[in-house]
């Protein structure tokens, strides 16, 4: 019989205040327009070895096909809404709001 040991993980993980700001931002929006846009979001950054540092996120929409709205990008992209920096770093994970959380364990 093994003994079990604690274990840690070792990540390091730094996230941008912007980022938290960023996410904060969409919940409330959300809950003053009562949820009438399905947004999730993209986290931007850079990860190195166990050393995870996120510095930038954007919210997509859900078309209502259940898919990413690309319509929903293209127009915040064209109306400048997103900075020309989130090309520089890549994509490392998304969040998701509660109500989208359930579908998408849902569909696994």
């Amino acid at each position: 019989m093994s003994k079990s040991s604690d274990t840690q993980s070792n990540l390091d993980i730094s996230l941008h205040a912007l980022v938290v700001v960023s996410i904060s931002d969409h919940f409330t929006r959300s809950r003053v327009r009562a949820g009438a846009e399905r947004v999730f979001g993209m986290l931007l950054g850079v990860q190195q070895g166990r050393k995870v540092e996120i510095f930038s996120s954007f919210e997509c929409a859900v078309g209502e096909n259940g898919l990413l709205n690309t319509q929903y990008l293209e127009d915040r992209k064209n109306a400048g809404m997103y900075p020309s920096f989130l090309n520089q770093y890549p994509l490392l994970c998304m969040w998701l709001p509660p109500s989208l959380l359930e579908i998408a364990l849902m569909a696994c």
